[in-house]
């Protein structure tokens, strides 16, 4: 029997081992929203995907669903040991709570390209800027209220309008730090709300 292959680009959120090879990744796609695959043999030392399916790694990727479930056939691109290099221990913690807080509300598959695009810029901004600690943690703070925003737990706020417009930036760091107070509060209260 064969499979049709899907191709899409990812970000991997996280992964679960499964038996003494196997593992499971959660992916954020372009295509599909947040997908659970697994990929054989993926943790032997002479697997070839062993270094591509690292966890915070962006890279395109071949799936194929079969019996309930998605597989990693093939990826390109994506490095574990450029990111910690690129990133540093802080940011990559701040990577870690914003994709954890994704994977919390992020529930079936259902596209959502604008979402895939907004952490993909995320991660390339942090990667890429040289930006103080407190600074950090209000971009993590933007992105929270931006993911909280695309998936409609967001209520209305005319004060915070400004967070989800354009792209996170220096001028937007400048921009929040004004309503920082509030907007954490709100994020809070949409946490609440969520009750997950």
């Amino acid at each position: 029997m064969s499979y049709h292959r899907y191709t899409t680009e990812s970000i991997v959120l996280g992964g679960v081992n499964l038996g003494e090879a196997n593992r499971m990744f959660y992916l954020l796609t372009k295509d599909f929203g947040l997908i659970f695959a697994t990929a054989q043999g993926v943790r032997l030392s002479k697997a070839k995907l062993r270094y591509l399916l690292q966890d915070f790694s962006v890279c395109k990727i071949d799936l194929v669903f079969g019996k309930n479930m998605w597989r990693v056939v093939d990826v390109f691109g994506g490095d574990k040991q450029i990111l910690l290099n690129e990133y540093g221990t802080t940011k990559m913690k701040v990577l870690a709570r914003v994709f954890s807080l994704a994977r919390r509300l992020l529930h079936g598959e259902e596209r959502n390209a604008p979402l895939f695009e907004e952490v993909n810029k995320f991660m390339e901004f942090i990667k890429t800027k040289d930006i103080s600690f407190e600074d950090l943690l209000l971009v993590e703070g933007i992105m929270a209220a931006r993911i909280l925003n695309h998936l409609g737990y967001w209520g209305e706020n005319d004060r915070l309008a400004q967070v989800f417009l354009g792209e996170v930036n220096e001028g937007k760091i400048k921009d929040t730090l004004s309503v920082k107070s509030e907007l954490f509060k709100e994020i809070n209260k949409a946490l609440k709300e969520t009750h997950l």
